[in-house]
């Protein structure tokens, strides 16, 4: 039998609340410090969803590091940053995901991963 009752979860030890809302706002922080997120912060998540015909939560999502945007809207990125007179190189947006994964112990998601491999599968690999 356990040593907690029925239905009670058992404690585990816990950082306070301003402790977990500190440590929230730090990594919340650190993903909007790098060039292309300062470009989006600058820019407006609203106007460049506009922009670029998505919706806002696909621009949080690029922020958070979850996904990157594609090449067609990096392309569209890039030209509305020169337009606004920011120089964003292809290597600042995609370096912007790597880097917030990296910082918050995240991996290469599982499906952008798989894609990856079967790509580069020797079954998908024609011979001439």
């Amino acid at each position: 039998m356990s040593n907690h009752r029925r239905g009670q979860a058992a404690r585990t030890p816990q950082l306070s609340r301003s402790a977990r809302v500190r440590g929230v706002q730090l990594r919340t922080l650190s993903r909007w410090r790098s060039k292309f997120a300062r470009f989006i912060s600058g820019y407006g998540v609203a106007r460049l969803a506009k922009g670029l015909d998505v919706r806002p939560s696909a621009i949080y999502h690029w922020v958070r590091g979850v996904t990157a945007p594609g090449r067609t809207h990096a392309a569209t990125i890039q030209r509305l940053a020169r337009e606004s007179r920011v120089k964003l190189s292809l290597d600042n947006i995609y370096q912007h995901s790597r880097d917030v994964r990296a910082r918050e112990g995240e991996s290469v998601p599982k499906t952008i991963a798989s894609a990856a491999a079967s790509r580069t599968s020797p079954q998908n690999v024609s011979l001439l």
